[in-house]
């Protein structure tokens, strides 16, 4: 049987040209800066009189009428000292502690977010890094201030589930984001504390993460634990079969050499 080894070999370069260019691509074209943002300092000067806000209302009438977006527009809300200042005002005003709190869990949370919300829209590693830097600081707060452990809680577990949301919704709309390394470090952060985003890799996404961290044993494993023995025996078929190939060219070259 005659080879024509020229085309021979330009259909196996092409084929393997093709594999890695699909796997570069899906490697390389990401953004892998390492520079994490440094942590936002809270203002040194900030100044907000929460009381001024506040004239006029009563226990009744408090949580509807709260300054929220105001706040969040102008309060120190970066340092603990200043939260839990405009906590005993708002004690000062109506005795419910509970109900207080959960009025400055929306300020911190709903209205928040709604002011971030346009940040969002798109994949925004930087801010969203930033953020989380604010809301772990909430993480040391319950073990400061313990009366209001739980005001403390709410407010980081929001985020975190806010975050890890978002980074599945990225996720779903550019697969290729989870080779970006702040898009790792997100992800390493929320499973970190518990609020793992949802990520789901197709079959093939598996096999080339796999590939590209050179996990070989693992590869071998699945294959050999998860594929029947006419599979087995098939695909040992085609591989014998590409090497008895490669053999013939390179005896059928030297002979023509």
């Amino acid at each position: 049987m005659k080879i024509d080894t020229n085309r021979f070999w330009i259909y196996s370069v092409v084929l393997f040209l093709t594999v890695t260019g699909f796997i570069l691509f899906a490697i390389v074209n990401v953004n892998n800066s390492s520079d994490i943002p440094k942590e936002k300092q809270c203002p040194q000067n900030a100044y907000f009189n929460l009381c001024n806000h506040l004239v006029g209302l009563n226990k009744s009438n408090l949580k509807e009428a709260f300054p929220y977006k105001m706040y969040i527009d102008s309060a120190d809300y970066c340092d603990i000292k200043s939260i839990h200042k405009d906590l005993q005002i708002l004690n000062s005003i109506n005795p419910n502690v509970k109900e207080n709190q959960k009025i400055l869990v929306k300020a911190l949370t709903n209205t928040l977010e709604e002011k971030l919300s346009s940040k969002f829209k798109t994949y925004n590693p930087d801010t969203m890094i930033m953020l989380l830097q604010w809301v772990n600081k909430f993480q040391y707060y319950k073990d400061i201030d313990t009366t209001n452990l739980k005001f403390y809680r709410m407010v980081h577990r929001h985020w975190y589930n806010y975050v890890s949301n978002k980074l599945g919704q990225y996720h779903d709309s550019s697969p290729n984001l989870k080779y970006d390394y702040k898009f790792k470090y997100l992800v390493s952060a929320c499973q970190s504390q518990n609020y793992p985003p949802d990520i789901r890799n197709s079959s093939t996404t598996k096999i080339i993460d796999n590939v590209v961290n050179s996990k070989w044993a693992y590869l071998f494993k699945r294959f050999w634990d998860g594929t029947g023995l006419l599979f087995k025996l098939m695909l040992s078929t085609i591989i014998l079969f590409t090497f008895y190939s490669y053999y013939c060219v390179y005896k059928f070259k030297i002979k023509r050499d």
